[in-house]
């Protein structure tokens, strides 16, 4: 018999953070903009899929992470934060 999968669990503290922060940045976006969201039918409702982003400005990355449905692992480039174009 194959062993199964070993399983990914993310630790309590960074669960409990990360559930502030969607709270925190979709308040934010609601008291700054007003909020409209589509095409929330195309997302899978569940198995596993992956969500990548070609984004303009520093603000669609947070908003992404807060608005979608469940809470994602987020990865991006180091490179962003040594060019003064991008973070300015």
């Amino acid at each position: 018999m194959k062993n199964p999968e070993p399983r990914y669990d993310i630790p309590i503290y960074r669960r409990i953070i990360r559930g502030i922060m969607r709270l925190f940045f979709r308040a934010l976006f609601h008291i700054l903009s007003r909020v409209r969201i589509q095409g929330r039918e195309n997302i899978p409702q569940k198995g596993p899929y992956l969500v990548t982003i070609n984004h303009i400005s520093m603000f669609e990355p947070p908003f992404i992470l807060a608005f979608w449905p469940e809470a994602l692992e987020a990865a991006g480039a180091v490179e962003i934060w040594n060019d003064p174009v991008r973070t300015s």
